[in-house]
């Protein structure tokens, strides 16, 4: 997924994160941050909560910069803008190819 961030610095830019690799620490911070946990995320993005927005901008920029962000910019920012973009990139889509292929021929032999 690609997370655009506009007018909110310092963390205008664009951000790359595979929601399928969140480590436990990075759920539990978006939990903490959003109020979301599991299959709560999706549906809340599926109605276009905000909250699950800043879950995983906030789970992008930690990953990105090592250190744990203030997601007060983040909800604080006039005018500011995130874009959650859930297009498969190029390396996703080859992921669940070759595992695919993997299982096809385990259960083949």
């Amino acid at each position: 997924m690609k997370i655009t961030i506009d007018r909110i610095p310092p963390y205008d830019g664009e951000y790359e994160l595979d929601p399928y690799s969140l480590t436990l620490r990075e759920k539990r911070r978006m939990k903490e941050v959003s109020g979301l946990a599991g299959l709560e995320v999706t549906e809340a993005l599926l109605k276009g909560d905000p909250d699950a927005t800043i879950g995983f901008a906030i789970a992008a920029l930690e990953r990105k910069y090592g250190r744990r962000q203030d997601e007060n910019l983040l909800l604080d920012a006039e005018g500011g803008e995130i874009r959650l973009d859930f297009t498969p990139t190029e390396s996703e889509d080859d992921v669940p190819l070759a595992s695919k292929n993997s299982s096809d021929e385990a259960e083949s032999d």
